[in-house]
């Protein structure tokens, strides 16, 4: 992403996304400052919930990012989407709804 034609906005929306999460007062921040000090995993729940609110948060960069995305095709190919992870070939076998669901 930090080669390519949407670097800039990639950038922007990275930053956004990691001060929401890295924050204390989301629960995600919270959930990995506890981790932090008590070397306990961070709890799923507060990962997914400081997740939403970064969704939250960050929609004013995101929609900047996905317009980008969609006029530069030929450099963000399906893989570099999909959770940055190789799409399965068609016919591999490969379950699409467990890729999506991965980089959800």
């Amino acid at each position: 992403m930090k080669a390519g034609p949407c670097r800039e906005v990639f950038e922007v929306w990275q930053a956004c996304v990691d001060g929401v999460l890295e924050s204390p007062s989301t629960a995600g921040g919270a959930a990995a400052a506890a981790a932090a000090t008590s070397r306990e995993p961070a709890d799923a729940a507060a990962t997914a919930a400081s997740r939403k609110e970064a969704a939250v948060v960050c929609a004013d960069v995101t929609r900047p990012l996905f317009e980008c995305l969609a006029r530069h095709p030929e450099y963000y190919d399906d893989a570099s989407v999909v959770g940055g992870r190789p799409a399965p070939a068609a016919g591999s076998g490969g379950d699409d709804k467990a890729a999506v669901g991965a980089a959800a």
